[in-house]
């Protein structure tokens, strides 16, 4: 799911279902299903470049405990 901001007060939500191949090993199943939230990633980044956001602190150290 992806937000973007179209004007003031104003979103747009994009939805789409990503749908496991019937065949194939769960590794061959889960690289199809990381390959296609990557190609929906990209399509919406190009056309809102400015508007990227992650909500997790990938760049701050990770501390398990």
């Amino acid at each position: 799911m992806f937000v973007v901001n179209e004007s003031y007060r104003y979103y747009k939500v994009f939805i789409q279902k990503l749908v496991s191949p019937v065949y194939g090993t769960k590794e061959e199943k889960a690289q199809f299903l990381c390959r296609e939230y990557v190609k929906s990633l990209e399509k919406t980044l190009r056309q809102y470049p400015e508007q990227w956001y992650n909500f997790f602190p990938f760049w701050e150290e990770q501390k398990f405990y």
